[in-house]
């Protein structure tokens, strides 16, 4: 994060229980920018996403931003082949959550 040329989250201070056992802010992986945004749409989206999975990520508290840190890979490696199929499969669950949610809205 300090490598970022966005100040507020070059400056974003660590917030979570991944990060500080602690912790209360209701976060697991996060950080505080100090950046507020109108968090309506994306608790909306969380929301039905809570109704089908378990979300690991916790709450979000304004000002605040998941944090989430993944492996890099060089351009032209070709090592996720199993990860896609992960995905793929991950996207047919997400559609069998939304027909479940269009049969219990009728």
């Amino acid at each position: 994060m300090r490598a970022s040329p966005i100040r507020y989250v070059r400056e974003a201070t660590l917030r979570g229980t991944l990060f500080d056992r602690q912790d209360h802010s209701g976060l697991v992986s996060g950080v505080d920018t100090g950046f507020f945004v109108d968090h309506e749409e994306p608790r909306q989206a969380l929301e039905r996403v809570r109704k089908c999975w378990h979300w690991p990520l916790g709450d979000l508290p304004e000002g605040h931003e998941y944090l989430l840190v993944l492996p890099g890979q060089p351009q032209g490696f070709h090592g996720f082949k199993h990860g896609r199929n992960r995905r793929v499969k991950r996207a047919g669950a997400m559609d069998d959550c939304r027909r479940k949610d269009e049969i219990g809205a009728t």
